[in-house]
């Protein structure tokens, strides 16, 4: 394990896998060791299980507490040498929302161990088509529609 400060606040220390580090990628979760309260540096509540899908069906299963910014990193190849940026796997396919995020690191797990066949099966019931699922997001929404004038 690797050990770094937490910017800006010199009492609060950090653990990162090494596995993380070697990878590129940044961890779903960090894990504070401090003499003082830790409220300040802990996880938000909700946590997202996703599948993401290459055009030629590389599956990449990944855990996160910031959904949006995290699949933006992926279509982005922020982390070049990384696994979904070699493939670009980058099709957010399937998405499960959990209250809290001990419960989304348990599920990601759990698909993690499935067979492939087993983790299409399941996108295919929920998505069919496979469509990116976060294809829209970030562009403006019609929140209701304008309605015509009346007719004289």
């Amino acid at each position: 394990m690797a050990f770094c400060r937490l910017i800006g606040s010199p009492t609060q220390t950090f653990v990162i896998s090494t596995e993380a580090q070697r990878s590129g990628e940044i961890p779903a979760f960090l894990l504070c060791f401090s003499n003082s309260n830790c409220d300040n540096a802990a996880m938000p509540g909700n946590g997202y299980v996703y599948i993401l899908a290459s055009s030629f069906k590389h599956l990449y299963i990944g855990v996160t507490s910031e959904i949006e910014n995290r699949i933006w990193q992926h279509k982005n190849a922020i982390f070049p040498d990384s696994f979904t940026s070699r493939y670009r796997i980058d099709q957010l396919v399937y998405l499960e929302t959990y209250g809290q995020m001990t419960a989304a690191i348990a599920r990601e797990k759990q698909l993690k161990r499935w067979s492939r066949i087993k983790k299409i099966r399941l996108i295919v019931a929920e998505n069919p088509t496979w469509r990116d699922l976060s294809e829209d997001w970030g562009k403006p929404m019609r929140l209701y529609s304008d309605p015509s004038p009346p007719q004289e």
